[in-house]
């Protein structure tokens, strides 16, 4: 079942052009995680906030450092390696969606062996549940896992070379 929002009060103090209820709708977003400038403006406006509202707790956000989108950039690294296990291009497009700006994009550097690493983590945790299938079918659904994650073809050829090698006796 929905909630129904009650618009009276609410709407009432918006209209009179507000800047704390816009601050205290950010400062709510920002309690749940860490977001980027533009994820913040995305959402306010999407609450009904003028855009002079909006820009003005940016701002405010900016001066008292709870805002930094190099920070955050970080953050989402951290999160789309190790939580969510993408390789390079996942990472890279999991922050466009985020809303970090390209230039921060550019600057964010994986390097072959932390990708790789990912790679044979994410191997060793779905071979597991590939029992019963044949070689050639798990090198296939390990291949088109770690493609649909992100990984460079190279990446992914080293990492189940790799794990095939460890297996072996």
């Amino acid at each position: 079942m929905r909630k129904v929002r009650k618009t009276g009060q609410r709407r009432i103090s918006r209209l009179r052009g507000s800047t704390s209820d816009a601050l205290s709708s950010a400062l709510r977003l920002i309690n749940i995680r860490s977001r980027t400038e533009q994820e913040l403006r995305d959402r306010l406006k999407r609450k009904g906030f003028s855009p002079e509202e909006v820009a003005e707790t940016l701002r405010k956000l900016k001066e008292m450092d709870l805002i930094n989108d190099r920070r955050t950039v970080r953050e989402i690294l951290h999160y789309a390696t190790e939580v969510k296990g993408l390789g390079r291009a996942g990472v890279i497009q999991y922050m466009r969606q985020r809303g970090v700006p390209e230039d921060l994009i550019c600057e964010v550097e994986i390097g072959p062996l932390e990708e790789e690493a990912t790679a044979e983590r994410l191997i060793r945790k779905r071979f597991r549940q590939m029992q019963g299938l044949q070689e050639e079918q798990k090198r296939r659904r390990l291949y088109g896992l770690l493609k649909r994650r992100g990984f460079s073809s190279d990446t992914i050829k080293k990492a189940i070379q790799r794990f095939i090698e460890e297996k072996s006796p």
